[in-house]
């Protein structure tokens, strides 16, 4: 990630469930047959910001996407 010139990223919406233990130590487990969802994004503050979704679903053996993967980016 290429930093902008003020150095920093920021994110209102924070990490959600913190599934990579980036804000906290977290030892739920993804219960097999439950949705969540993937949405990495960067935040550069008065400047833009980009954020992708990925639907999944666990499943016992794996984790499978539930929908279209974004091959674009959607302007809003």
């Amino acid at each position: 990630m290429a930093r902008s010139k003020k150095d920093e990223t920021s994110s209102k919406n924070g990490n959600g469930a913190n599934l990579d233990n980036l804000e906290t130590h977290d030892e739920r487990l993804i219960l097999p047959r439950t949705c969540f969802s993937v949405e990495p994004g960067l935040y550069f503050p008065g400047e833009f910001g980009v954020r992708s979704e990925v639907d999944m679903i666990a499943l016992p053996e794996r984790a499978e996407v539930t929908g279209r993967i974004q091959t674009e980016l959607v302007r809003i």
